[in-house]
């Protein structure tokens, strides 16, 4: 399972590399519902985040203390795993360095309020 993640993963970014290298005007319109829809599902993972936390705090004094162990166990497998908000930053970052791209390789035309 983790991959074919990968596999997805590294596809996905190789043509958004190549979409941005070779078609930055097609890239420049799904850039932007990319960033809108990578955040919003950041702030959602984010907020889920809160809320798990906060009623698994909420919960403790009505765990048996005999259990807590157990119930310690299950909340960790509920809470989304932190490496999962930062790859979805590290996406976001790359949509923005694939924007500046042809300014940093020096292919923008200057003047061109589009590049």
């Amino acid at each position: 399972m983790e991959l074919a993640f990968g596999i997805v993963v590294v596809g996905v970014l190789g043509g958004l590399t190549v979409l941005s290298y070779g078609q930055h005007e097609t890239f420049r319109k799904i850039a932007l519902p990319l960033y809108w829809t990578s955040l919003l599902t950041l702030l959602g993972l984010a907020g889920e985040y809160l809320g798990t936390r906060t009623t698994i705090q909420a919960m403790r004094p009505f765990v048996d203390p005999d259990k807590a162990s157990e119930a310690q166990a299950v909340a960790a497998s509920l809470v989304t795993p932190w490496w999962v908000m930062i790859g979805i930053l590290g996406f976001i970052g790359y949509l923005f360095f694939l924007l500046f791209l042809p300014m940093i390789l020096g292919t923008h035309k200057k003047g061109d309020p589009s590049s």
